[in-house]
């Protein structure tokens, strides 16, 4: 059996977590303290490091939607119990047990290979950034107002521009322009803005790699209360 201590904010931080995560991903697999899967539609990798709170911990968890209200009535400090069946949130008044989910059911599990994926943030860089955390709010924004969950990235002449349109193509934002690129390749994508929606506490950093012809990969690092969180993919040029 696994066994851990977690203070009360610290359990309400990855509740919060688990807020956002439930909104993409209805299977959550944590593997020695760190969640490291694609989300639902399989558009991007949430990779996390929940050590420093959770510990060790292995476990997975199917239907977050529903068990995040549990866990909401959870305030105070709480001990977690995890054996090869279950999991147990205590804390001095109350004991909720989760049953182990078959992992095999899951079709975003724990990624083996995670840690291989950073190899190729070492090379082949054309952007890197920071985006203030002014910008990325003015994103959150205008991306629930336009309900749109897409950002366009458009590069010419050494600069590159963020921006996004509506759907009715009525209405158009570009965010923040002027952005050097590290290498001067003219292009223009549609990138997931998944790392906007969550509530950051400091500037967004965000960079994009070239794997091949019309074919990049891009990255968020995104710090929320105190949990490191990188997010990344693969998106294509638009012919």
């Amino acid at each position: 059996m696994y066994s851990i201590d977690v203070l009360g904010k610290d359990f309400s931080t990855v509740v919060k977590l688990f807020k956002i995560l439930k909104e993409n991903m209805t299977f959550i697999d944590i593997k020695n303290g760190r969640i490291a899967q694609y989300d639902d539609s399989r558009r991007v990798v949430y990779d996390i490091n929940l050590v420093d709170i959770l510990g060790e911990l292995t476990f997975n968890f199917h239907d977050m939607k529903r068990k995040i209200k549990l866990f909401e009535t959870f305030r105070d400090d709480v001990k977690i119990e995890v054996d090869d069946k279950s999991l147990i949130i205590k804390d001095g008044y109350s004991k909720l047990t989760i049953n182990k989910t078959d992992s095999s059911y899951c079709q975003t599990p724990y990624i083996e290979s995670i840690d291989n994926i950073y190899d190729i943030f070492y090379k082949n860089c054309i952007l890197k950034t920071s985006i203030p955390k002014i910008i990325s709010d003015r994103i959150r924004v205008a991306l629930q107002i336009f309900d749109i969950d897409s950002l366009k990235l458009k590069s010419k002449d050494g600069k590159a521009s963020i921006m996004v349109d509506s759907l009715s193509k009525d209405q158009n934002m570009v965010f923040i322009d002027n952005i050097d690129m590290v290498e001067n390749i003219d292009f223009e994508m549609f990138f997931p803005s998944d790392a906007f929606m969550i509530e950051n506490e400091e500037d967004v950093s965000f960079s994009v790699h070239a794997e091949k012809k019309g074919q990049f990969l891009f990255n968020y690092n995104v710090l929320f209360d105190g949990i490191d969180i990188n997010i990344f993919g693969l998106t294509y040029e638009n012919n």
